[in-house]
């Protein structure tokens, strides 16, 4: 009887512990609810990972506690293209078009292919279509050139420029285009800054955007009385040897030097006197172009105004030149002579 009753006392003690053990405890502080992950679970609504931008960190690298799954790789998928592919077109254009430091060519224009043709004639008046003069005043405030092109295309576009043959330091003048039909095309000169000075001025003619001269010429800026001014030389004498008693017209290549004697006895002591070599027609050169420019001042009576041109390397080249003579920017003569091969 007695093991029975020690039996039933222990038995409902265990129901007792049981049932204290089921009820609920209140706890001090409550436990936070786990965020679900971003990426793990999208919404309906949001960005899908396969068009999320690469870099957002919208995921953790955890183990889900409620789920106990993985989470990826802590950033969203990289299913899009590589970051250096997310510029717009237009980016990429400008990418593609902007040289690199590494191309040598990159910072030069490469020059125009040269075209064929070259100016026949030129013509200079005060007005388009007037009367044809190479001389004009300092007041003059346009000087027209018409040039006559041979065997050039009409679509080929001209500029023409000009500068102080003086001045030897003095650059051309902005390029001006040209108007009127492809065979007769005409330059409007406009005077510099500052306005005309006396003396001659070189003009040059070039294809459009390119280095390609296709016609040199001069005119003269020229005060009307300064020629009465001072006495034109009696000679001009070209020289291939300072000891030499003749004047001579023809050298040789072989030439290193071509002496001009001018005579300045009658110009007053310490008068500029200028001489501007250009070519007529010589191989490899232009027609008109300055070749050679020499500045003096009168010596005083009894004494010639001496120049000297010297040779470039390799030689004067074979072809008609003229020398031109000026008093104090007053146009006095011309010289003609030639360069001929040592054979002929």
């Amino acid at each position: 009887m007695t093991k029975w009753v020690t039996f039933l006392l222990l038995l409902l003690a265990v129901l007792a512990y049981g049932l204290s053990q089921m009820r609920p405890v209140p706890s001090a502080t409550p436990t936070p609810a786990i965020a679900e992950p971003i990426a793990a679970t999208p919404d309906a609504g949001s960005t899908p990972p396969s068009e999320q931008l690469p870099g957002n960190d919208l995921a953790t690298s955890e183990t889900s506690a409620s789920t106990g799954s993985k989470v990826s790789n802590g950033k969203a998928p990289k299913f899009g293209p590589p970051p250096s592919s997310t510029k717009s077109p237009e980016a990429k254009t400008q990418a593609a078009e902007t040289p690199t430091k590494s191309d040598p060519f990159s910072a030069k224009k490469r020059p125009a292919p040269p075209v064929s043709g070259s100016i026949k004639a030129v013509v200079f008046s005060e007005a388009s279509g007037g009367a044809s003069k190479t001389k004009f005043p300092p007041s003059a405030s346009n000087i027209y050139v018409t040039a006559t092109p041979e065997g050039l295309k009409e679509q080929v576009e001209l500029v023409a420029s000009y500068r102080s043959v003086m001045n030897e330091s003095a650059s051309f003048s902005e390029p001006v285009t040209s108007s009127g039909p492809a065979r007769r095309q005409t330059f409007r000169l406009l005077p510099p800054e500052g306005g005309w000075t006396n003396g001659p001025y070189q003009l040059v003619i070039k294809v459009k955007d390119s280095d390609q001269v296709l016609g040199i010429d001069r005119f003269e800026i020229v005060e009307e009385s300064a020629a009465t001014n001072l006495a034109k030389p009696r000679y001009m004498d070209l020289l291939s040897d300072p000891e030499a008693k003749e004047p001579q017209a023809s050298f040789t290549k072989n030439h290193k030097e071509i002496f001009l004697y001018v005579d300045a006895q009658e110009v007053p002591v310490g008068t500029p006197i200028r001489s501007v070599w250009s070519a007529v027609e010589v191989d490899n050169l232009t027609a008109g172009e300055l070749v050679a420019v020499s500045t003096t001042t009168a010596p005083g009576p009894d004494k010639d105004a001496v120049f000297t041109f010297q040779a470039p390397r390799g030689g004067f080249h074979a072809g008609s030149y003229k020398v031109d003579v000026y008093f104090d920017q007053t146009h006095v003569g011309s010289q003609a002579f030639f360069v001929q091969d040592p054979g002929q």
